[in-house]
């Protein structure tokens, strides 16, 4: 089972990804868990298994996507992390890919390309530098 964490400060994005990945998590191939900041992400890693897969927004209350990627980086093994943003500014992408993320995808999310990314994501080998 691939133990997943979400951070989005959007309340119905929890309802939209575990409607979307019913079957994979009815099936015990994805376990999903939801923090709707940076910081509340970052206290949930410290205090929980590791995750496989980080899937976080950029821009967010508290602890941002980029803060967030850094803060894992200097103290935990770093999760294989798909990055999300409704910003269009490539310098975002940039730094989050710079900080250790897998990809990236733009908002509105594309359900659909969520799914094929995380599963590239869930079988490919590469590991945070």
């Amino acid at each position: 089972m691939t133990r997943i964490l979400v951070v989005d400060d959007e309340k119905d994005l929890v309802f939209l990804i575990q409607k979307f990945f019913e079957a994979e998590i009815s099936q015990g191939v994805f376990d999903f868990y939801f923090a709707h900041n940076g910081q509340e992400a970052l206290d949930m890693i410290h205090q929980s298994d590791p995750f496989q897969v980080m899937i976080t927004d950029i821009g967010m209350p508290k602890l941002d996507g980029i803060g967030l990627l850094q803060a894992i980086r200097k103290h935990t093994p770093c999760p294989k992390t798909i990055v999300i943003s409704a910003y269009d500014d490539f310098r975002y992408v940039r730094q989050a890919m710079n900080h250790g993320a897998f990809d990236f995808i733009a908002k509105p999310l594309d359900f659909k390309e969520l799914a094929k990314v995380l599963k590239k994501c869930v079988a490919s080998q590469a590991i945070c530098a």
